[in-house]
């Protein structure tokens, strides 16, 4: 290898999974350094988006221990028990807000905020933010969160929009993981829909469903917001909708899609947005008639099997199963560890992303 020039032995690294890379680190000082550099970590992560590879799922449990599992999408049967930064204090429920190149953006009720690399086991606390978001609002408050990366300024930020349903109070805070610090604005002339929807981050900005002005109405819309302009905009959905309602919103191989269902019939269709922006490219991935539950209000579509014939759908917040685009057949996925059930999923890339990068204050290892 030593013979190999230094490009070379970069690009070929940059093409393997990250436990391996972990281990290489012990090699030799110099691929220690390699590694460890951000150009390669970007390097590494820009080959790992551009191929689509090392996903794994992440589900948290229903019970009270709180624990969180990852399951390798060619193995989604097998899962793997996570230690996360709030494990060890035992104190509340923690939640995943959002996730962006294999960082985790997590939340404690009693801890507060943190970010957080499963493979590396790196963590950083975010600073607590201003005491009246709590203390005057709290009885009427509900929070949106997101997270998600600026490429302008190579920063991760962190949105939270707070919002009330019973008096007029609406803010958006903003942290970012480069300052260490949060700002906060109340130009949000909009109202979120989704109580259990978190941010989703695609193309430099975080997606919502939301209505337009301070109260719900009928009609809802994909609001978005520029992590680079911190400005809201919309994004145009389907024409094909004829009537239905958007429900959900997430991110499948680097496509927007939304959840759309119907209020007149047991049905379920999930639209795609092939190119980003352009409300002519959107196409319907898949239709359920039949549902496996009795409602399909909540129907998330994760990702695509290697060979691209099947879609990771997760339905009725329980169950999970390979869905065949060409026969329209389900498998059903059964998850058990422990007899544990679960709650929620997301998609998690694995990746060398240091918080050390961008903060020395506060990094600390699970």
């Amino acid at each position: 290898m030593s013979s190999l020039p230094l490009d070379l032995i970069s690009d070929i690294l940059s093409r393997l999974p990250v436990k391996p890379l972990l281990r290489f680190r012990c090699v030799s000082k110099c691929f220690c350094g390699l590694i460890d550099s951000q150009d390669f970590v970007k390097l590494h992560l820009n080959q790992a988006i551009e191929t689509n590879s090392g996903l794994s799922l992440i589900v948290p449990t229903l019970t009270s221990d709180n624990k969180f599992f990852s399951l390798e999408l060619d193995s989604v049967d097998n899962p793997v028990e996570i230690e996360y930064p709030f494990k060890k204090y035992n104190r509340g429920h923690t939640s995943v807000i959002g996730c962006c190149h294999g960082l985790l953006a997590m939340f404690n009720r009693r801890l507060g905020m943190s970010v957080f690399n499963p493979t590396t086991k790196k963590f950083k606390l975010f600073p607590q933010f201003w005491s009246d978001c709590y203390t005057d609002y709290m009885t009427n408050n509900f929070h949106f969160d997101g997270f998600g990366y600026d490429a302008s300024t190579d920063d991760y930020k962190l949105v939270r929009i707070i919002q009330s349903y019973k008096v007029d109070y609406l803010e958006v805070i903003i942290y970012s993981l480069k300052a260490d610090t949060w700002r906060r604005t109340r130009e949000f002339p909009y109202y979120i829909l989704d109580d259990r929807c978190n941010g989703v981050f695609i193309a430099g900005a975080l997606h919502w469903l939301a209505a337009r002005g301070s109260v719900r109405t009928g009609q809802n819309m994909i609001l978005a917001f520029d992590l680079k302009s911190e400005k809201f905009y919309e994004v145009q959905q389907p024409h094909g909708m004829k009537g239905g309602f958007c429900s959900q919103v997430g991110v499948l191989r680097g496509c927007l899609w939304i959840n759309s269902y119907y209020h007149d019939e047991p049905r379920c269709d999930i639209w795609v947005m092939k190119e980003y922006g352009s409300q002519q490219s959107w196409s319907k991935l898949c239709s359920f008639s039949k549902m496996l539950h009795e409602t399909c209000y909540y129907t998330e579509a994760f990702a695509f099997s290697k060979d691209g014939d099947k879609a990771l759908i997760y339905q009725h917040s329980r169950c999970l199963h390979w869905y065949n685009l060409k026969d329209h057949k389900q498998d059903v996925i059964e998850i058990r560890n422990e007899n544990q059930s679960f709650w929620d999923a997301f998609i998690c890339m694995g990746s060398l992303a240091s918080i050390d990068a961008y903060t020395t204050v506060g990094v600390d290892t699970v």
